[in-house]
């Protein structure tokens, strides 16, 4: 028998180079589809896959690496491959878990619904029955927000105008209220911006927090009473408030967008400020506004 390879259409462009072509881009999208399908972009996880509970209210990576999960059922502690839960009778302050922060110094921490603090730390839970410092830790309503103070401790704020601060096993206690303006209490939030101020903000007032008590900044002009809708973002916040979207300073307000007129005045919802500088806000009933950067600068009214 004889070959004649040099007639067969094996080069680039001969039939079988092309058949070859076809049969690799057939096999390499086939394995993309199923690696798409097994590794999908974005997936949700559930009870089903050993989440504690389906409500889910924050989330922290610690400095292992771990993700935290706070629910109404406790805390998940979550490795990529399975969760780990957590309830009161572990340790954690309450097994309504509204916030988790983890701090400078790594330790983990849980704001409860009860309105105790406690932490997670070398595999041990510190909370009120066991810490004595914790232990004065009561907000009336709950703990809404935490942050560090950038020297090892860290401030907490509560749903009725409580602010604690813990530091080295101590805890004092201070209330947000507005000088001279008959005493109106509400939610804590605290803030901190890009070079390391931390502020709190408290229906329409906004509070320095360093050393010493809060000192009183100022009343936001168009801010309203109620849980402060604001994020930082740079050196500044990014508040909404009466049917407006604000660039709020420690000094002044300036005005980014007015929304809509006919919404309510408490429609608005959290903003939220994407990579490219613009800034997103839901309106009850109105939809979502967006505020566009341009040339580095945000249009102001």
């Amino acid at each position: 028998m004889l070959f004649i390879f040099a007639e067969m259409p094996y080069g680039p462009h001969g039939a079988i180079g092309r058949i070859m072509r076809h049969f690799c881009l057939l096999v390499g999208y086939a394995v993309f589809v199923r690696a798409a399908a097994q590794d999908p972009p974005h997936r949700a996880y559930t009870v089903a896959d050993g989440l504690s509970s389906n409500t889910v209210y924050c989330a922290a990576q610690d400095h292992e690496g771990y993700m935290w999960f706070g629910t109404d059922a406790g805390a998940c502690r979550f490795d990529g491959q399975r969760f780990v839960h957590f309830t009161a009778s572990d340790g954690l302050p309450d097994n309504e878990v509204l916030g988790i922060h983890v701090d400078g110094s790594g330790r983990v921490w849980f704001l409860g619904l009860n309105g105790r603090a406690g932490f997670y730390s070398q595999g041990t839970f510190s909370q009120a029955a066991n810490t004595s410092s914790l232990a004065a830790i009561q907000g009336h309503h709950g703990l809404l927000s935490i942050a560090d103070d950038g020297k090892g401790g860290v401030w907490i704020g509560g749903f009725d105008s409580e602010l604690f601060h813990w530091s080295e096993g101590k805890v004092t206690q201070t209330e947000i209220l507005v000088p001279n303006v008959p005493p109106t209490r509400g939610m804590v939030k605290l803030l901190r911006l890009t070079d390391g101020s931390l502020f709190a903000m408290c229906n329409m007032a906004l509070f320095d927090i360093g050393d010493g008590p809060p000192r009183f900044r100022r009343m936001w002009g168009s801010g309203e009473q109620g849980y402060p809708l604001a994020v930082p973002s740079g050196d500044h916040f990014i508040a909404v408030g009466r049917s407006r979207l604000l660039e709020v300073r420690p000094d002044a307000d300036r005005l980014i967008a007015l929304l809509d007129s006919g919404a309510t005045v408490h429609g608005g919802r959290m903003p939220f400020v994407g990579r490219d500088g613009d800034i997103w806000c839901g309106w009850e009933n109105g939809g979502v506004v967006r505020v566009r950067e341009r040339d580095g600068q945000r249009p102001l009214v």
